[in-house]
């Protein structure tokens, strides 16, 4: 990265954010419950993910999507659906 120590740090910030979220989304897969196929296509997605979600201002990042593998029977997931919301942001829910 070329440019101002604002704009070095800026985009350090923003591949940490980017690096922070796909690793959470990542460690957050039910492994157990995807057969080759859907992993596939679940790491590809979390691989492309790119968003609208605000971040702090002046933080210098660029905004992510929310992704929330989702599991309707599981109350910790509703409550999980339910704070995200809660927060002002529409995540992109796949169910489980």
């Amino acid at each position: 990265m070329q440019g101002t120590d604002i704009q070095k740090e800026s985009a350090f910030d923003m591949a940490f954010y980017y690096l922070e979220r796909r690793i959470s989304l990542f460690r957050n897969l039910p492994l157990k419950s995807l057969d080759q196929l859907a992993l596939g296509a679940r790491l590809r997605g979390i691989g492309q993910n790119r968003g609208r979600v605000e971040t702090p201002r002046g933080c210098g990042m660029t905004p992510m999507d929310v992704i929330i593998y989702h599991n309707p029977r599981c109350g910790t997931s509703r409550v999980a659906l339910g704070l995200i919301r809660n927060a002002g942001v529409e995540p992109q829910i796949i169910d489980i």
